[in-house]
């Protein structure tokens, strides 16, 4: 069966996109030396009048490029050999002397909205799973086809920006807003509203006689709407719409939630757990092969995954900023293009080539024109290609994928309905996000007052899709209809599962545990949300032990991308497999873990913060600790993430794993455990490291903090000494989660890493961290480290054992 398929209908061509195999469309090679048969054939066919491109895909137009088509590039030759192959060919599509119509529904991205972009005119399902993005910022890459130099073309430069320095996606109804699409209709009605529209471009040679390599600005957008309403009514179809219909919002709940441009500044403000610290994904590129609509819809909106770790809202505001004022000659936007530059490198650290390309890409395609300029771009390309940033990210995007499927291999149960005991911050959050997956939620509380608090939190969320026309208000209230309010336990029984996120506290835990086991059935799962407290410990009150498992999200729960398994002593594994199954379906990457304080990513984070209150201690200035840690890549350093979570909350957690390292014989700081006496609890009391002052959004060192450390004069740390100390100490104890068992493979630990405490992607995880930089090389540092400071640095026998055997963790 052929990718593409032609048909011609009196004497429109309609191409067929359809990848045998897959339920997605994705560019390949083979995708590419099909388009361009397709492509001779309509230079040379002359009785042709219009082209139609669509898919038969359920909800992708083309997702983007396959991955390892990236991974597969050897050298920059190749790289540019694919770019330059995907410019020629997508140029000669726009050249083509007949109309051609992108007649899009569901997943554009990366390439695929490239091949859009090459069309003259664009006409889009309003179907929430219908969305576009340029995402290759986020695998260290630019454009390859053209996206840096059509995109500004079409929307302006101002809208095109943040698109393309975020890969933020955007919805049908936005893209119809800023002019990326010129109409919507309804899912059904898409293909017999683009014969509407070919007929009425083909049918005005006045209109249409020099529309080759033109944009759509050539067309009266009104005449073809006039046109494309009236004939779609005659015939019977869905009405043509601006905005997305009551027909079509059957799945509205699974809208972007979050632009990747909010994850981002939600990364370097809220990379945090409810208690210690804290993207689009698919198979195989940017929205690539074989997704899910659900895992479609997470992986734009959260983050990281599709985070770019350290860009954050300054410099896109100020980029945006620049941008409309970019009128004029390139003389006259030359100055605004050296601020927005120097912006982008004191945010990103210098540390992400990509944006800053990107930023060339677009500049010099402004003053040298589109031809120039995607030249120019196909060099940068094959630059960005094969940088170890690149290769990195392309990894983690793999390892996050992996993360999306269901670990286990027993079958989960069928879960519709939810309870969720709590509604505090994480209560609430998880209500939030889980009543908008479609579960039906009961919520109880101790009374209803405090119990609605989840049902607000829940309007707030859906609210913000409504003013971003990506919900229509009825379709709020449908889902908010889903959330019961009670007081009491009784409304638990019959559930299939009940969350638990009630405070961190092991006998208010048991008391809630208790008494929900008077009423819920012997079949139901009780999943407890805990940070550090060990499931055996929770379940040694609980009559069936094996039904009580952990599931740990991370603060806030709506965006956090992670949930963490704990796979309790006694826990079934049908238990795990449906745990597994309900987060996925919440949206969320999984990671099963091991039952030990703090798990994992809360054990990996608590070291970190321990060396930097030693650090501190020892005459270290606080924003240069903090600012080490971000020269790394953490979107934000320990000392403010400590602010962030509450000095109360990481107390209580030292405390809670303080046997842990006490038993290796690690120096523990008590200096947390003082402020908190003293009545310190961070940003949430405006008490903490940093002052907080409401009308300034910078923040100023506390100086009465030092006194807490012993006296606040200050001595001079190399940034590189207190990186190496802070890093150094957390990839040791990642090394011994797995010694432990704690985490089964490295693969585990560098997705728990990166997408639970914002370890930086391009750096790839502890693990690919290690085997980049040289098992023997890390393994001396440690040892150093060790001598000077102590037997917290002292290398885990894992890390030897791979230096004996020249073992790579990812072989």
């Amino acid at each position: 069966m052929n990718i593409l398929n032609l048909t011609v209908d009196d004497h429109v061509a309609i191409l067929t996109i359809d990848q045998p195999g897959s339920t997605t469309n994705r560019i390949s090679h083979s995708m590419m030396t099909s388009f361009g048969d397709f492509l001779d054939e309509a230079e040379q066919n002359t009785s042709l009048r219009a082209i139609i491109m669509h898919s038969t895909k359920k909800d992708s137009f083309i997702a983007g490029a396959d991955i390892r088509l990236f991974l597969g590039f050897k050298n920059q030759d190749n790289a540019l050999a694919f770019s330059l192959e995907g410019n020629r060919l997508l140029s000669r599509l726009q050249a083509l002397p007949v109309p051609v119509i992108a007649a899009i529904h569901g997943a554009t991205h990366g390439g695929g909205l490239e091949v859009a972009l090459a069309c003259h005119y664009r006409i889009a399902s309003d179907h929430p799973s219908t969305r576009f993005s340029l995402p290759e910022v986020t695998l260290g890459l630019c454009p390859a086809a053209g996206g840096s130099q059509r995109l500004p073309e079409l929307v302006g430069i101002g809208k095109a920006l943040p698109m393309l320095l975020t890969g933020r996606a955007v919805t049908a109804t936005e893209a119809l807003d800023i002019g990326l699409v010129n109409d919507l209709v309804s899912k059904s009605g898409l293909l017999q509203a683009a014969k509407v529209v070919a007929g009425r471009l083909a049918g005005d040679a006045s209109a249409w006689g020099k529309m080759a390599c033109k944009h759509q600005s050539d067309i009266d957008p009104n005449a073809v709407r006039s046109a494309v309403q009236s004939t779609v009514q005659d015939s019977a179809a869905n009405t043509v719409q601006n905005t997305p219909s009551d027909a079509t919002q059957d799945s509205a709940t699974d809208a972007v939630q979050n632009s990747a441009a909010d994850a981002v500044q939600d990364s370097a403000a809220d990379a945090v757990q409810d208690s210690t610290a804290n993207d689009p994904d698919g198979d195989s590129g940017p929205g690539a092969a074989d997704r899910s609509k659900a895992e479609a819809d997470h992986d734009n909106s959260s983050g990281e995954w599709n985070r770019l770790q350290n860009i954050a809202k300054a410099p896109l505001s100020l980029l945006t900023r620049a941008a409309r004022t970019m009128k004029g000659s390139i003389i006259e936007r030359r100055p605004v293009f050296m601020k927005a530059e120097k912006e982008l490198q004191m945010k990103t650290r210098g540390l992400c080539p990509a944006p800053i390309g990107i930023l060339e890409c677009v500049r010099y395609g402004l003053k040298n024109g589109r031809e120039a300029g995607l030249q120019f771009e196909s060099s940068m390309f094959s630059e960005l290609a094969t940088t170890a940033e690149s290769r990195q990210l392309l990894y983690a995007f793999l390892a996050r994928h992996s993360s999306r499927k269901n670990p286990s291999r027993t079958k989960p149960r069928e879960v519709s309905s939810l309870g969720i005991l709590g509604t505090g911050l994480m209560g609430s959050g998880i209500a939030s996000l889980s009543v908008r997956k479609g579960f039906s939620i009961t919520v109880r509380d101790r009374d209803f007052t405090s119990a609605s608090r989840a049902k607000q939190t829940a309007w707030q969320d859906l609210q913000q899709l409504v003013n971003r026309k990506a919900m229509l208000p009825f379709e709020r209230d449908r889902i908010l209809s889903k959330i019961r309010l009670s007081d009491n336990y009784d409304d638990f029984a019959g559930l299939p599962l009940v969350i638990e996120a009630v405070v961190e506290d092991i006998s208010v835990k048991h008391a809630v545990l208790r008494e929900a086991e008077s009423v819920i059935s012997d079949e139901t799962i009780f999943a407890t949300n805990t940070s550090a407290i060990p499931i055996a410990e929770i379940a040694k009150v609980a009559r069936r032990p094996e039904r009580v498992i952990g599931m740990h999200y991370f603060s806030p729960a709506q965006k956090m991308p992670l949930v963490e398994i704990i796979r309790g002593e006694k826990t079934g594994e049908d238990v795990v497999a449906t745990a597994c199954d309900v987060a996925i379906r919440q949206g969320k990457h999984v990671i099963v873990v091991g039952d030990a304080p703090g798990f994992y990513v809360t054990r990996i984070i608590l070291p970190m913060i321990n060396e930097a209150m030693l650090l501190i201690a020892e005459g270290a200035d606080i924003r240069i600790v903090d600012t080490a840690v971000m020269n790394f890549g953490f979107p934000v350093g320990p000392v403010t993430l400590v602010d962030q979570v509450g000095i109360d909350v990481v107390s209580h957690i030292m405390e809670e794993m303080n046997s842990l390292f006490k038993k290796r014989g690690s120096r523990i700081s008590q200096s947390i455990h003082r402020l908190y006496e003293s009545g310190y609890a961070g940003r949430k009391n405006r008490r903490g490291f940093y002052n907080y002052v409401r009308s300034r959004n910078q923040k100023q060192v506390n100086e009465e903090i030092y006194t807490y450390f012993g006296n606040k004069k200050r001595r001079d740390f190399s940034l590189n000494e207190i990186m190496e100390r802070i890093t150094m100490v957390m990839i040791n104890e990642a090394l011994h989660c797995l010694q432990d068992g704690v985490i089964d493979q490295p693969r585990t630990g560098d997705i728990g890493a990166m997408l639970g405490m914002g370890f930086p992607g391009f750096r790839g995880g502890p693990f690919r961290y290690l085997d980049s930089s040289g098992h023997k090389k890390m393994w001396d540092r440690m040892q150093f480290l060790h001598s000077l400071h102590g037997v917290r640095f002292k290398p885990a026998e894992i890390l030897g054992d791979h230096v004996k055997s020249g073992k790579l963790f990812y072989p």
